[in-house]
């Protein structure tokens, strides 16, 4: 059950990361706008990337 839990919280700490990463791009829609970095987008998507990464490592141990 404590598994479970911990599955739970780092999915909801995945999905927050998600979120913030839809709500901080800025695209450009005119000539002249400037949008996210996209070494800002790598870094958080590699960030999210460890999240799905530690998520997976806890479910596998659940089948062990």
């Amino acid at each position: 059950m404590f598994r479970k839990e911990l599955v739970s919280d780092k999915l909801d700490q995945l999905q927050l990361a998600v979120d913030r990463l839809k709500s901080s791009l800025v695209v450009p829609t005119d000539p002249g706008d400037v949008g996210t970095p996209t070494e800002v987008i790598i870094q958080q998507l590699q960030q999210i990337e460890n999240q799905i990464d530690q998520v997976v490592n806890l479910i596998e141990l659940e089948d062990d």
